[in-house]
């Protein structure tokens, strides 16, 4: 008696290998990293007029958006960020007040994944005095975390794979009850 039909072999060995090709691109995708950003995370600036991302790979200019606000939520910065290679300058209010400033950023790499983090930087005092940074803020690991949508990516193609797996041999059992093989044509000798 055969249990499995031909194409029912071959939708289960394509569903298995489309499952490995999607598990397969998960973590080993690289997206685009922030290498630099300027200020840097936690430093205190007197004078400054555009913050400054470095990539390690050109982003995508129509999705990319930076953002600049002070302590309240205001934002100082100027139009739309510029992109020159792999370099993103977002301009801000000349002069802004003495303060602690947040730059967020949503960039999308070549490769359409979104980069995001946060950096936080102070502006001098007239004086020379310096605005308390607070603690505690780590771009890195926010940029990070932005990735754990290929964590997700690859859970989510193993559980389409194992659903497929299961489709076929659902599919491959109710074919066997529906048409029964040999069972009723006499076509097996018992001694």
């Amino acid at each position: 008696m055969r249990l499995l039909t031909r194409s029912t072999i071959i939708l289960s060995m394509a569903s298995l290998v489309a499952g490995l090709v999607l598990i397969g691109t998960g973590p080993a995708s690289a997206h685009s990293q922030i290498i630099d950003v300027d200020p840097a995370d936690h430093t205190v600036v007197k004078d400054l007029n555009a913050v400054k991302l470095t990539l390690d790979e050109q982003p995508a200019p129509r999705t990319t958006s930076i953002a600049v606000v002070d302590s309240s939520d205001s934002s100082i910065a100027l139009g739309a960020p510029t992109i020159n290679g792999t370099t993103v300058t977002q301009k801000i209010a000349p002069e802004s007040p003495a303060g602690t400033y947040t730059i967020g950023w949503r960039i999308t790499s070549s490769d359409g994944h979104p980069v995001t983090g946060t950096s936080t930087f102070a502006i001098a005092n007239d004086d020379g005095g310096t605005s308390r940074i607070p603690t505690g803020l780590d771009p890195q690991a926010t940029i990070k975390g932005a990735d754990s949508d290929t964590v997700l990516g690859a859970g989510a193609a193993l559980l389409i794979s194992v659903l497929l797996l299961a489709a076929v041999f659902i599919l491959a059992i109710t074919r066997r009850r529906r048409y029964p093989q040999d069972a009723d044509h006499g076509g097996s000798s018992e001694s």
